[in-house]
């Protein structure tokens, strides 16, 4: 077949859909809407995982650095006030809420997980920054509270090591300080064996714990103070009898 045979052939093909379109177009028109709604929604999304992944990311990360720093902030303003008998050790409750808060509104799994344990850091912080004695169910309400932020914090963390050793070894805390001392061994002894944490610092500080916990748990006793000595030691006495007789008088020679 020549060449120009067969462009001929082409240009009349083309000519024929050309023609022809307009009736395809009225008889696929609801299939035609339906493909541009699904190309419309399949790039709408692209774009808005794009700018999700991006600038709220940004944005997250930002208010979870802010949220840390307002953390710390408070420790030092709390032990600051302290001095002048004031107790504002009220607002790491405060923001122990907004990290939960936090932790609830993102998607990144790994965010999420640090800010619930910093969340329940400051529950068990507040605790230990109070002025006044603290009765046993406030400790026991209040550390039950960081223990469960922890817990969530590890359901979220199983990708991230060092997360879950931290978040296992705030749950060993809580534990060692509602005085549950055998389920403190036993999660800081989980996260020792665990080969996977083994490069943590939370690994080492569940070994540290498990090394001196025992010290914690024994009823400390206390010797009878020795008997007070008197500051001056009496000098002994000499029992040899002391002759206080005067001598005799002698009378001189009167001269005349």
């Amino acid at each position: 077949m020549k060449a120009e045979h067969r462009h001929e052939l082409k240009t009349n093909e083309l000519a024929q859909w050309l023609n022809n379109l307009p009736k395809w177009t009225k008889e696929n028109m609801r299939i035609i809407i339906y493909l541009s709604i699904v190309l419309v929604l399949v790039v709408s999304a692209w774009i808005y995982k794009a700018y999700k992944s991006n600038v709220l990311s940004a944005r997250e990360q930002l208010l979870l650095s802010s949220l840390l720093n307002e953390f710390e902030q408070n420790k030092v303003d709390i032990l600051r006030q302290q001095t002048q008998g004031l107790d504002l050790s009220y607002m790491l409750i405060e923001t122990s809420d907004k990290l939960r808060n936090f932790a609830a509104g993102t998607d990144n799994d790994e965010m999420a997980a640090f800010a619930l344990i910093k969340a329940g850091q400051a529950l068990r912080t507040e605790l230990h920054y109070r002025i006044s004695a603290v009765d046993n169910q406030t400790v026991s309400t209040q550390i039950a509270k960081a223990k469960s932020a922890y817990e969530e914090a590890l359901n979220k963390a199983q990708n991230d090591a060092s997360l879950r050793a931290m978040a296992m070894l705030g749950i060993g805390l809580c534990q060692e300080e509602t005085a549950n001392f055998d389920d403190a061994k036993k999660t800081y002894q989980q996260i020792v064996n665990d080969t996977a944490l083994a490069v943590t610092t939370s690994a080492a500080a569940a070994e540290y714990r498990l090394a001196v916990m025992d010290g914690y748990t024994q009823l400390a006793t206390f010797k009878e103070p020795p008997a007070p000595q008197p500051m001056f030691q009496p000098a002994e006495q000499d029992d040899t009898e002391i002759d206080f007789t005067l001598p005799p008088v002698v009378n001189s020679p009167v001269q005349e």
